[in-house]
């Protein structure tokens, strides 16, 4: 019997990011470890279209096309992670011994390309796992650092994706039955 194709959704549990070592016409895409986002709050996935409409007789639309281009996804999430930084905008980081470790970005830099994946382990009954992924990704905004008096900052990512140069695969949206975990 197939599993089925709908479930509720309830708490995000984990979300990685994973560098992207290659992306050409001649070969799979290749990824380096995930790295995790700790903390993660929340997350929401949306598309985004591209529409026109052909217009004539005094005004009236005569047919509408659309396409969906990409797909934004905004995060949420608890600690600030040096190694989240260096995936997402790229930079050095370099630790001096048990003294100090930093994170660098170079004034003139091409922001990288990334995989973006996330896990919700609370569903349904019969389900395990819900995972996500975006396999071209890149940070377009967000907040990476603030700090508020008698509060906690959760930094936030916002991050499109677009259809990589091999096997042109947006995202996927996978259902489990048995529980899962992100590699």
């Amino acid at each position: 019997m197939a599993l089925g194709h709908s479930t509720v959704v309830y708490d995000v549990r984990d979300f990685k990011v994973y560098p992207m070592l290659t992306d050409d016409t001649t070969s799979s895409l290749t990824y380096g470890a995930g790295v995790d986002v700790p903390g993660i709050a929340d997350v929401a996935l949306n598309p985004s279209f591209i529409t026109a409409e052909l217009r004539g007789d005094g005004g009236a639309i005569l047919a509408k096309k659309g396409n969906i281009d990409k797909f934004t996804l905004a995060a949420t999430y608890g600690r600030l992670s040096e190694d989240v930084l260096l995936t997402v905008l790229g930079g050095t980081v370099t630790d001096t011994a048990s003294t100090q470790s930093a994170w660098s970005l170079l004034g003139a830099n091409a922001l990288p390309y990334f995989k973006s994946t996330f896990l919700i382990d609370q569903l349904d009954v019969g389900f395990g796992a819900l995972i996500v992924t975006l396999f071209k990704s890149q940070l377009t905004g967000g907040t990476l650092l603030e700090g508020k008096t008698q509060q906690f900052s959760q930094p936030t990512l916002q991050i499109e994706c677009i259809a990589p140069t091999f096997g042109n695969k947006l995202i996927d949206v996978s259902l489990y039955s048995l529980a899962q975990t992100l590699p």
